[in-house]
């Protein structure tokens, strides 16, 4: 409908408003389809205190020198989605043109994860795929847990700490009672960028490193929170049994962990060979079970000496609660293994020094008392057997100081020798096992596992580090109850939309009526 003025056509002001109203319809259907030809990066925001979704600089790092073409495959059943993880692999989708994110629902795909893992994956689990090797991880692997008891004054103190998700169950099911009257509490933690970089890693490196443990000496047990961070770094682990076996070929490390029984002449000739034709051995000793004089020998062989006395820190600010409690300089190491500060927690050491060697080699101090500490006995505890004066570990590899009167100064709780030579070996020494204690890697707030495999990683020629911080859950966050959630939904979809519409309405009908 159209009006005549001064004799030309005029539009009717009602035809105007629809086709302002079509352009603007069109305007917005356009701006849609844009925006959802962005990155997730632009269009989507992370504002959970936590930053679930949020990629860190080494994951960025790390994809932007992806050469391998790398699928994600997200297998969940359609409404079932963990909208922050979508999310987060959106966000792995727009780092590179390397990687690409597929959806899978295993309702209409029932034998897709068969090709992948013959293991049943919950619901958000994610596959990762390339040319050379897959990895499946379950939804359950990306979370962990720590346990916490509740004190009388309500304080707390770390019970358990990076629990996995069926070691959570049966503990929360052992304990449900403590849990019930609060004496307990648990904190859940998402580790889902860490296991998906590492995924990435495991499925395009061209070689993975391996460590073994040694067995037959006594060793105490591997901590179990440790394995798993060997397996988000990829490093493979196996035991060896040094009485009867040659060291494995595809030996990356040694690792010898709190061996209470010594070694034979035989198996530290295997063990020197190993470290001269360019191996890597990394040796964990307490002060009380230093009795182990072939072992020794080997270490003062290659420049390294032990006393078995405890030290004692007299600097407040380097110790815990105790002096037995080190909190070490830790500047020897991130020196040489352009590791970040971190603080490390060292407790009931005793010192390493260096000695005289008949091999070319340098000797590194990697964490360092002040000058104010001191050696002293010390009576046994938790099971340890005290070590007196007398009973020297060795002749050679032991500092028999019969005075504590003289022993104040700076003593080295952890060292490593270099060989020198094309196949230079390395021989790396802590002066304590509990350094991997998990309750001791919490009150140092992740340092000392950060340290233990930074350096492992180093000797395994692994050049960099992919161990990415862990994001909390359970602190405070926007909880919204059913009725908020529809209250909040009405408004926002039926309330709002109405309201501009009628507003429209009525600016129309009073200019159409004017």
């Amino acid at each position: 409908m159209t009006q005549k003025t001064n004799g030309r056509k005029q539009m009717h002001p009602a035809n105007a408003w629809m086709i302002l109203t079509a352009l603007v319809l069109i305007a917005i259907f356009l701006l849609n389809f844009l925006i959802q030809m962005l990155p997730a990066s632009v269009t989507i925001f992370d504002l959970t205190p936590q930053k679930i979704t949020e990629i860190s600089d080494i994951t960025r790092e790390y994809v932007s020198q992806m050469e391998d073409d790398v699928v994600l495959y997200r297998v969940c059943v359609t409404g079932n989605e963990d909208q922050a993880l979508v999310q987060l692999m959106e966000h792995y989708d727009d780092l590179s043109d390397h990687i690409s994110v597929i959806a899978v629902d295993p309702a209409v795909y029932p034998r897709f994860t068969s090709a992948y893992t013959d293991k049943d994956l919950s619901d958000n689990s994610i596959i990762v795929s390339s040319d050379k090797r897959s990895k499946a991880l379950d939804f359950n692997d990306l979370l962990l847990y720590n346990i916490y008891a509740i004190s009388e004054d309500g304080s707390s103190y770390v019970l358990q700490s990076q629990m996995t998700y069926a070691d959570f169950l049966i503990f929360y099911e052992t304990y449900a009672d403590v849990f019930t009257t609060g004496d307990y509490t648990y904190q859940t933690l998402f580790i889902g960028e860490d296991a998906i970089t590492s995924a990435l890693d495991y499925v395009t490196s061209d070689v993975l490193p391996k460590v073994y443990l040694t067995t037959g000496h006594g060793e105490s047990a591997f901590p179990e929170s440790l394995y798993n961070y060997l397996s988000l770094d990829n490093i493979d682990y196996g035991n060896y049994s040094s009485l009867t076996d040659p060291v494995p070929e595809d030996a990356n490390c040694l690792l010898l962990y709190a061996p209470t029984q010594d070694f034979t002449e035989e198996e530290t000739t295997r063990l020197r060979d190993y470290l001269l034709s360019g191996g890597n051995l990394m040796l964990f000793t307490s002060y009380a079970t230093l009795e182990l004089p072939n072992l020794l020998a080997l270490m003062s062989e290659f420049g390294m000496n032990a006393s078995d006395r405890l030290v004692l820190e007299g600097d407040s600010e380097h110790y815990q609660g105790s002096g037995y409690f080190l909190y070490p300089d830790t500047d020897g190491a991130r020196n040489h293994f352009s590791i970040a500060s971190y603080n490390l927690l060292a407790p009931y050491s005793h010192s390493i020094s260096m000695g005289e060697s008949e091999h070319t080699m340098t000797y590194t101090s990697l964490f360092t008392t002040t000058a104010k500490a001191r050696l002293e006995d010390a009576e046994a505890s938790e099971g340890e057997e005290a070590v007196s004066d007398d009973e020297s570990a060795s002749d050679t590899a032991a500092d028999d100081t019969d005075s504590t009167e003289d022993t104040t100064g700076s003593y080295d709780v952890g060292a490593l020798v270099t060989l020198a030579g094309e196949n230079a070996g390395h021989l790396c020494w802590f002066g304590t096992p509990q350094i991997l204690d998990s309750d001791f890697n919490s009150a140092s707030g992740g340092g000392n596992y950060t340290y233990f495999l930074a350096i492992l990683e180093n000797l395994c020629e692994k050049n960099y580090s992919l161990v990415i911080e862990s994001k909390v859950l359970d602190e405070d966050v926007l909880v919204l109850s059913d009725f908020q959630v529809g209250f909040w939904g009405v408004v926002l979809i039926v309330v709002i939309p109405l309201s501009v519409l009628g507003i429209g309405l009525v600016v129309h009908m009073r200019r159409k009526y004017r």
